[in-house]
């Protein structure tokens, strides 16, 4: 299993980003797919100048396998999305 790159940044927009590719891609056929900008573009060189990630991310490291809970949540607190398992 390939170690991944994730990227977290809160546009603009007000939008979580979350980003990620492969950190080595030595010998890959095949990247993360990402939907073309042609189809929706989420300026995401476009970052917010008043939102901190913090607001939005919670990260918290399972301890007893070391795997990471990642929460986004909304701006009202309740988390709405989660990445279990992840490794840090």
């Amino acid at each position: 299993m390939r170690d991944l790159k994730v990227t977290l940044s809160v546009l603009e927009s007000g939008v979580i980003n979350i980003h990620y590719t492969y950190d080595n891609k030595t010998g890959l056929s095949k990247e993360p797919f990402e939907v073309p900008t042609i189809i929706v573009d989420a300026h995401k060189d476009k970052l917010s100048q008043t939102k901190k990630l913090s607001d939005n991310v919670a990260v918290s490291e399972g301890e007893e396998t070391g795997a990471a809970l990642l929460m986004i949540k909304n701006d009202a607190g309740d988390v709405v999305f989660t990445f279990n398992g992840m490794f840090m």
